[in-house]
């Protein structure tokens, strides 16, 4: 369902993982190697309006349930706990402005 949304919209996964790491350890840990530049409420919208308003909250709900997975299979304690409510907040947060952009 999402590979090919990412695979479509990411044409270099190098610089896009470091950004992504940037934007999580800042997020987590409250500090970054290289600090976080962009907007990811303006990133998604961007998406939403090249693949013609066909995001939806299915696609949410499906990233966030990779991602509960993920950290609970690899991590535990107040930082993996921190990490999914974050996550869950940004998809939230995310798919509103998706839609609020699409009005």
């Amino acid at each position: 369902m999402l590979g090919p949304i990412f695979n479509g919209a990411i044409h270099d996964w190098e610089p896009h993982l470091e950004k992504l790491t940037d934007f999580w350890e800042g997020n987590l840990f409250f500090f970054v190697k290289t600090k976080y530049h962009g907007d990811p409420k303006i990133a998604h919208n961007l998406l939403d309006e090249r693949l013609h308003n066909s995001l939806t909250m299915n696609h949410f709900g499906h990233w966030i349930n990779l991602w509960l997975e993920t950290v609970d299979e690899h991590f535990q304690g107040e930082t993996a706990e921190r990490a999914k409510m974050i996550a869950r907040k940004m998809a939230s947060f995310l798919f509103l402005k998706i839609v609020e952009n699409r009005a």
